[in-house]
């Protein structure tokens, strides 16, 4: 019983150590996008308009994303955008807007990753 009790323990610490890796990995390839005044006036905008039907916290989720994307220094990056909110960001002018700024959107997290690891 300890042998595979101490087996169990080891293969947890291996399982976390590549967890932590995998983590560590997306960590080193990811950008953490500043929030601005112009991001912040374009969300409000994005509210008021009804083709994408998004309030906040959304819009000015959806306003970092665009405004970020549309920067000079991340045109040859690989974009992504990463949510498990499909009833607000799944729409066609939202899919579209993205498409055209070269942002890959998933709504799942195990898509994602496939496509992360296809990167690296």
């Amino acid at each position: 019983m300890k042998r595979i009790a101490e087996s169990l323990e080891n293969t947890y610490y291996i399982d976390i150590k590549k967890f932590d890796d995998a983590i560590n990995t997306i960590k080193s390839i990811c950008t953490i996008i500043p929030y601005t005044e112009s991001m912040h006036k374009n969300a409000y905008l994005i509210t008021l308009d009804k083709r994408y039907d998004l309030e906040d916290p959304d819009a000015s989720i959806y306003a970092s994303i665009k405004e970020f994307a549309s920067m000079e220094e991340v045109k040859n990056y690989e974009l992504l955008f990463l949510t498990k909110n499909w009833r607000d960001f799944d729409k066609t002018i939202i899919k579209n807007e993205l498409n055209n700024l070269r942002v890959k959107m998933f709504f799942s997290t195990g898509e994602c990753i496939r496509w992360i690891k296809n990167l690296i």
